[in-house]
């Protein structure tokens, strides 16, 4: 049924210009579709119609109450194109920071556990910032509004068999991978301590900043980055399958790096199988991202245990 603002008993607020994007589904041109719930439990079978301008006609439901709080985060179209495209371009331009600027506090004669540790924060803090940036200029500056930054008790239950599905999946590609001659290298800097970047680090300070960032830094950013706004952005545009591809495939070729040469093929293939699976599981959440962080947080959790069982 439509109506309007004033008749939903929800005032100017909730349908400020701003939000148009995180409450609305597009009925037409220049049209977008709030829906409404009534009560706590309740379906949502209640809507209203606005007018709204080309630039928020690319979202998709989402729930609202009827004090206009969140009740389900709206998956996809919440950002457009562009801002995906400029998150990806700014990431790609940290990671070749990251690479010199190793070689430029070397240059300084700088100790090499401080170049390390001041490396991954410069990268993860710049992820943070492009997060941030993106709402800010193509948002509403809300993180949960638009990146679909919250969790649940059920996404416990979700992040779980996901974790599940992607270390069952994982375990049948490499598999593949091993059977054609593929050459797969790995990025845990606890296993691969000839090759990662960790590796001039005393190993007391490898295993500290491996499960800080590897448990609790890393799957909270780059969902954020890669689920929240990647995959957010590419749902403005196309299809579910290939957003859900090119999202998964960034993920994987944003972990290269030059010291593993040709192992780099195979750790792409194995990394965006993982980014599949997370990305199923935020498409799954309706766009939140907790379910998927934990799945995240599971694999880096089970990377890390192995690391730490070889060092041992």
């Amino acid at each position: 049924m439509g109506r309007n603002a004033d008749d939903a008993g929800l005032g100017g607020a909730v349908l400020a210009p701003s939000e148009y994007r995180a409450y609305g589904a597009p009925v037409g041109p220049g049209r977008l579709e709030v829906l409404l719930d009534e009560g706590p439990g309740d379906v949502l079978d209640d809507s209203l119609h606005i007018d709204a301008g080309p630039d928020d006609a690319s979202v998709l439901n989402c729930g609202v109450d009827a004090a206009g709080d969140l009740e389900r985060v709206a998956f996809a179209g919440a950002l457009p194109l562009r801002a995906g495209v400029a998150a990806m371009v700014g990431f790609g331009l940290v990671l070749v920071l990251g690479d010199a600027l190793p070689m430029v506090i070397g240059a300084l004669r700088g100790p090499a556990a401080v170049t390390m540790v001041l490396t991954v924060v410069v990268q993860y803090l710049a992820m943070a910032g492009l997060c941030l940036g993106v709402c800010r200029r193509w948002g509403t500056g809300s993180l949960r509004v638009d990146l679909g930054f919250c969790m649940r008790r059920a996404d416990w239950v979700d992040g779980t068999i996901g974790w599940l599905c992607g270390v069952g999946l994982v375990g049948v590609v490499a598999s593949g991978l091993r059977q054609v001659g593929i050459p797969t290298s790995t990025n845990n800097p606890l296993t691969a301590r000839g090759d990662a970047p960790t590796a001039s680090l005393p190993q007391w300070l490898a295993v500290g900043l491996a499960a800080v960032v590897m448990v609790a830094v890393a799957p909270v950013l780059e969902e954020l980055l890669f689920r929240g706004v990647l995959l957010r952005s590419l749902r403005s545009r196309v299809a579910l399958v290939p957003a859900l591809i090119v999202q998964a495939l960034a993920f994987g070729l944003f972990h290269v790096d030059g010291h593993r040469g040709l192992g780099n093929v195979g750790l792409v293939v194995l990394l965006s199988t993982v980014g599949l699976v997370l990305g199923v599981v935020a498409y799954r959440d309706e766009g939140r991202l907790g379910g998927a962080m934990i799945a995240h947080g599971l694999h880096n959790g089970l990377a890390f245990g192995i690391g730490l069982a070889a060092l041992l």
